[in-house]
């Protein structure tokens, strides 16, 4: 969580949408040169808040100009930027304090939370507040986010954009503009709040912010064309992209075409997020810090040994999850065979299929769950075998046995992010 207590200028003009939580102190300081005009252009926002603005700035009322700047500066932020009322609050000295609750009761304006900074009480009260913030699965998405496209617009040219690999050669690639237009569109997304008045539409807003995610994966992208005129084998970090390129590929196609995604919630929106960015940027092994604040999400992950135990011992249960998902598949009318996990779940989308089982019980899991488990299949893909059980009379019976191609999910380093993200999506992904 990012919060600021600054000056009046500093905030008024570099206010950017970025912060989460604002803590003022009624004394800013200003500069008359320089924030005159700043101060008197607030007055004009809106007429109720432009004539308690300006009830405010008069002497008779607030005599001390840092006072004055202070307040407006609230009303500024609340009224201009939209910022959510609950989380600005003003932490100051017993005094002050009385005087900016008389001054917002004068104009009849709710007052805001006033923390008294010698009164160790409200000052745990203060710091409880910002845990809680802190710890708000909203913010801690936002702000992952808002971070790692940060990151990523800051080393435009430094990270290799391997995502025109999967584009297709007829088709124009994206340039250095265009990515740093997609990234700050992103990053801008999610305001500090959806809605006040209605939480319920976090998920369709989550919706909205997955198909801007995942726009760029229509048919100019294909996950097989990474690789495809090359003599030489994909490095393994291609090739780790090129299969959760798969996912995001899918999720695309999902969300395009239907509404299974109408409740996302953060912990999917975050992991396609991750995961997008890792097959779209050539990015370090090494879990990188937006990534690892975005996996505060999934508040029981596995820790190291566990997950290292359960990719050793081969306990992860891909069988049992493959075998739900190939026997539904079969069922579908004019169905494609395939032996992938992914594909499957493609062919049951694209015949409107994983709705309707969702709907009818049929697919128990929440399709949030079908997501998380393509990532484990994606890396460990099956493979067919065919068995010759028994011969007669110029006959025979042949038996299909399906086996993963097992990969390790980086356990062998411990910080890198595919084995960070297989820890904290195991649960996720299995325990429904």
């Amino acid at each position: 969580m990012q919060a600021i207590s600054e000056g009046f200028k500093d905030i008024a003009e570099s206010f950017d949408g970025s912060y989460d939580f604002v803590v003022l102190d009624a004394h800013l300081p200003i500069d008359k040169d320089k924030d005159t005009e700043l101060l008197s252009s607030v007055g004009g926002i809106s007429d109720k808040a432009g004539a308690i603005i300006e009830y405010l700035e008069k002497e008779k009322v607030m005599p001390e100009e840092e006072m004055v700047a202070g307040l407006t500066l609230y009303f500024f932020l609340l009224v201009k930027t939209n910022f959510p009322d609950d989380r600005i609050v003003f932490l100051s000295a017993h005094e002050e304090a009385e005087k900016i609750n008389s001054k917002f009761k004068e104009v009849k304006a709710i007052p805001p939370k006033v923390f008294l900074k010698t009164d160790p009480a409200e000052l745990k009260q203060f710091a409880d507040l910002l845990k809680t913030y802190s710890n708000d699965k909203y913010i801690i998405l936002r702000r992952s986010i808002y971070d790692g496209c940060a990151h990523l617009l800051d080393n435009v040219g430094n990270y290799p954009f391997r995502f025109n690999q999967f584009i297709d050669s007829r088709r124009q690639s994206l340039d250095d503009a265009e990515i740093r237009g997609y990234l700050t569109n992103l990053q801008s997304f999610l305001p500090a709040r959806v809605s006040p008045f209605d939480p319920k539409q976090k998920g369709s807003h989550l919706n909205a912010f997955i198909r801007i995610l995942l726009h760029q994966w229509d048919d100019k992208a294909r996950p097989q064309n990474i690789g495809k005129n090359k003599d030489e084998p994909l490095s393994k970090s291609d090739d780790e992209a090129r299969a959760l390129s798969k996912i995001v590929k899918n999720v695309r196609n999902w969300a395009a075409h239907s509404n299974l995604f109408e409740d996302a919630d953060e912990k999917l929106a975050a992991f396609l997020f991750l995961i997008n960015m890792r097959v779209m940027f050539v990015l370090p092994d090494d879990i990188l810090p937006y990534e690892r604040l975005a996996l505060r999400l999934y508040s029981e992950p596995l820790n190291a040994d566990e997950m290292a135990g359960i990719i050793d011992k081969r306990e992860i249960p891909l069988g049992k999850t493959y075998e739900t998902i190939k026997k539904l598949s079969v069922r579908v009318r004019a169905y494609r065979d395939s032996i992938y996990f992914e594909e499957m779940l493609a062919n049951l989308g694209q015949f409107n299929k994983i709705e309707e089982l969702i709907r009818a019980g049929q697919i128990r899991e929440s399709i949030s769950t079908l997501v998380f488990r393509m990532f484990w299949h994606v890396l460990s893909p099956a493979k067919l075998d065919n068995v010759v059980l028994s011969r007669g009379q110029g006959e025979k019976n042949v038996g299909v046995w399906y086996t993963f191609d097992l990969c390790d999910y980086g356990k062998m380093n411990e910080n890198s992010f595919i084995f960070q993200v297989a820890r904290h999506i195991y649960k996720e992904s299995f325990e429904v």
